[in-house]
């Protein structure tokens, strides 16, 4: 996938968040691995993971009876900012069944049933602060492997994200929480759509002209460069790939033109409706600077002209077929499925510019 540069911030917003939902499971009764608790916020809070994971192995046996909820809600939190997505889970689902096992039950069905939270303005705030903190390790594993996970899995993902952000704002609580969560969301799900490589065939038509050069030599063997100016109608074709940012095209095309030669100079020689035609392969790469509709960039071409040139008296022409390479700018403009397109560029032995004007239809 893209960058995430947009969807860093958002995280992190949502990390800060977090750190004031220590404790929320409050537990009547002393501890006694309070101090422990203590030590893991402090470590959590300054980043120092390494310590606060230490602690946790050493001193903390999650399955027990006496560790408190709190301890295991932080617990899941360094192992999700640790990198450990799975033990993270698990740990929120262990405290889920353990405290909350009928009103989740509950929860799910409901919002399987409705599609919405509507109906959910009494879920506990403990209960909605975890959903907050799977949404936020499932965001992760979004952002991280969005493209490797099958699509059955991102929408089960999504779905329960979603229900989560949706729970928290109908109730009232973490709202801030939940809104930043939705908008790491929504932006993982548009660079994933913006970096997506479509592709797609197309056609077209369009007008083109450029300058040529023969070789006209006499009886006495002089050689003259005479220049010809062509123009006619092109048919072309090919196929598209592109995402939001960049686009890319194999194309070929045939056009039919008139040719008039010796403008330049018509007292040596001149010659009007003379019948060319060029055969063209291309390839292109061009960008998107802020919209689908307008593109800018470059194309390269390999040419093949031939023309029915006749050579006056006790002459002969050469240069009547050429094989050449070229370079061209390139300006689009689209929109779906026609596209206008402009090149303007440099083709070799031509003596001058290389100007096409078309249509282009996609499908």
């Amino acid at each position: 996938m893209g960058s995430h540069g947009a969807v860093a911030p958002v995280v992190l917003k949502i990390f800060i968040l977090l750190l004031f939902s220590f404790p929320i499971f409050a537990q009547q009764r002393a501890d006694i691995n309070r101090i422990h608790y203590k030590q893991m916020v402090e470590y959590y809070e300054t980043g120092q993971l390494d310590k606060a994971l230490e602690i946790l192995k050493t001193n903390m046996n999650l399955n027990r009876s006496d560790v408190s909820n709190d301890i295991m809600f932080l617990a899941a939190a360094i192992y999700h900012k640790s990198g450990n997505s799975g033990k993270a889970l698990s740990t929120l689902n262990f405290l889920i069944k353990k405290k909350y096992l009928s009103e989740h039950k509950k929860t799910l069905s409901t919002y399987a049933k409705d599609s919405s939270a509507t109906n959910l303005t009494d879920v506990s705030k403990g209960l909605i602060l975890l959903y907050l903190q799977k949404g936020l390790i499932y965001v992760d594993i979004l952002k991280t492997r969005y493209e490797s996970l099958g699509e059955r899995q991102r929408t089960n993902l999504t779905r329960m994200i979603r229900m989560a952000v949706e729970v928290a704002l109908e109730v009232g609580y973490k709202e801030d929480f939940a809104d930043a969560l939705l908008a790491t969301l929504v932006q993982i799900e548009q660079d994933y759509k913006d970096n997506l490589v479509k592709e797609n065939w197309f056609i077209g038509f369009g007008y083109l002209t450029w300058r040529d050069e023969i070789t006209l030599k006499n009886a006495a063997g002089t050689e003259l460069q005479i220049r010809t100016t062509n123009s006619g109608l092109m048919v072309n074709g090919g196929k598209r790939w592109a995402n939001a940012f960049h686009e890319w095209s194999l194309s070929g095309g045939y056009a039919l033109a008139d040719a008039t030669v010796g403008n330049d100079d018509p007292n040596l020689y001149f010659q009007s409706g003379v019948s060319t035609s060029i055969l063209t392969t291309s390839a292109d790469w061009h960008w998107r600077p802020n919209s689908d509709s307008i593109a800018f960039g470059f194309e390269g071409m390999l040419a093949f002209r031939t023309g029915d040139y006749e050579a006056p008296p006790n002459s002969e022409i050469e240069g009547k077929s050429k094989i050449t390479l070229g370079a061209l700018l390139s300006a689009k403009w689209r929109i779906d499925p026609v596209e206008f397109q402009t090149k303007i560029g440099k083709l070799l032995g031509m003596p001058s510019s290389f100007v096409s004007l078309g249509l282009l239809y996609h499908f």
